[in-house]
């Protein structure tokens, strides 16, 4: 994982613990909430970035394949738990719209990093 995807993952996870209340980083848990919160980490780094599966797992201590899992399964979780698609809509209108509006660009350890009201993109 190189440096603008462990930043990306980091603000993704603070961003997950704001929403659901569940530090994805430090669980280990089997509780849904644990495991939902954890998937919905895992969804939304692949949906937005183009990190491996590995790249996504090594973050949390997990396999790729329990990344693979998750995120197949993570629609339908969402189709059963209104509250988990509710926290899916909330974090993607965080990070979407951060893609149109520039405030400031950085160089980071070779690959750039550009800031925005309300989110960032690599």
């Amino acid at each position: 994982m190189d440096s603008r995807q462990k930043y990306f993952a980091d603000n993704l996870a603070l961003l997950v613990r704001e929403v659901t209340a569940v530090d994805v980083r430090d669980s280990g848990s089997r509780e849904r909430n644990h495991v939902e919160s954890r998937g919905l980490f895992y969804y939304v780094a692949r949906k937005v970035t183009k990190m491996t599966t590995s790249a996504i797992g090594e973050y949390l201590d997990q396999s790729h394949a329990t990344v693979l899992y998750s995120t197949d399964k993570f629609p339908t979780w969402m189709k059963y738990n209104k509250d988990l698609g509710k926290s899916y809509k909330q974090i993607m209108d965080t990070i979407v719209p951060a893609v149109s509006t520039v405030v400031v660009d950085v160089d980071l350890a070779g690959g750039k990093v550009e800031f925005f009201r309300g989110g960032f993109r690599l």
